[in-house]
Order: structure tokens, then C-alpha cells, then sequence
């Protein structure tokens, strides 16, 4: 007995037509499966209805922002960047160039931990000992002493920057 799936070649299926077209289903039967103009403007009243809540909510979110900024406030302004997550795998590389005074202890300790056991090598935070080390990393990224590597750098390191750490810094 013939398969009759379309995508095994079966009786619906016409000699080479591809098995994600609609060939086989004649015009009549596709008009059901679409909406008219009035059946949309029925399905339009009844979400509305449904979700009558969640519109009032955006309505109030859009007319204050329109109303903060026609006073020329900017809600954005006052949003902190993000931290970086705790589940968050990263990967960082030591600025071999970049020298600076951290002032934060925990900097200090992680950078000191970080030139000691990492010189050359990537890293993730996992590998530091300290518990406090997310602390001293944000502080070390802001002066630049260390950069990301990877998919969070935008920027995909080669493989010879693990190979041969010493061919990215030009020794």
C-alpha cells in the first residue's frame, strides 16, 4: 500500500511538488482556515476584552512616559547598567599594557591573584578563589586592567589566543 503523507510522495502528493506547499488543498478548503474581514473585527473585540487590564496598563505606562517627556525628563537617565550575572560564564584576559592603581582591598587582592595565577592564559571568575571576586572584576573592567573574551566581547578569539597567548601580545 502507497504512503498517503504528501511528504513521502503518497496520493496527496503531486510528482515533484514540494512538500510544504499547499497544492493539495483545494481553494474551499483553504477559505475556512482564513478570516474575513469580520471575524477579525470579532476576534479584535473579544481579546480586547480579555486582555482589557494589560491595555489600560500600557495606555497609563505610554501617556506618563508622552508626559515626562514633554517636561523634558528622561526616564532612562536614572537606570544603572547591569551588573554582570552570577550565573553568567565569562571568560576574561589580563591587559598585559594597562597598569593602574586599584582602590577598592578586594581589587587589589583579585588583581594581585589574577597576575599570579593568569598572566597570559584566559580565565573565568570561577577559577578566583575569593568569594568577593565579582566585586573586584567589575572595578578592574572599568579601568580596563582586564577584557572579556568570547561571545560577550563580540568578538570570537582565535584559536592561537589560547595556543599561544605570547602572538597576541606581540612577543
Amino acid at each position: 500500500m502507497p504512503p498517503k503523507d504528501p511528504e513521502e510522495g503518497g496520493e496527496n502528493c503531486e510528482g515533484n511538488a514540494d512538500p510544504e506547499s499547499l497544492s493539495d488543498i483545494d481553494d474551499a478548503e483553504a477559505d475556512g482556515y482564513l478570516h474575513n474581514e469580520e471575524e477579525t473585527q470579532y476576534k479584535k473585540i473579544i481579546w480586547e476584552e480579555m486582555n482589557k487590564e494589560y491595555l489600560e496598563e500600557q495606555a497609563a505606562k505610554e501617556a506618563l512616559a508622552a508626559e515626562l517627556a514633554a517636561t523634558g525628563i528622561d526616564p532612562e537617565a536614572g537606570k544603572k547598567p547591569k551588573l554582570l550575572d552570577e550565573k553568567q560564564t565569562t571568560i576574561y584576559k589580563r591587559a598585559v599594557d594597562k597598569n593602574y592603581n586599584l582602590k577598592m582591598k578586594a581589587s587589589r587582592f583579585i588583581f594581585r591573584e589574577i597576575s599570579q595565577k593568569f598572566p597570559i592564559m584566559p580565565f573565568t571568575a570561577r577559577a578566583l578563589e575569593e568569594k568577593r571576586a565579582r566585586l573586584g572584576l567589575v572595578e578592574c573592567m572599568n579601568h580596563e586592567l582586564l577584557q572579556l573574551v568570547g561571545a560577550k566581547a563580540k568578538t570570537l578569539p582565535s584559536a592561537a589566543a589560547f595556543v599561544y597567548p605570547a602572538a597576541q601580545t606581540g612577543s
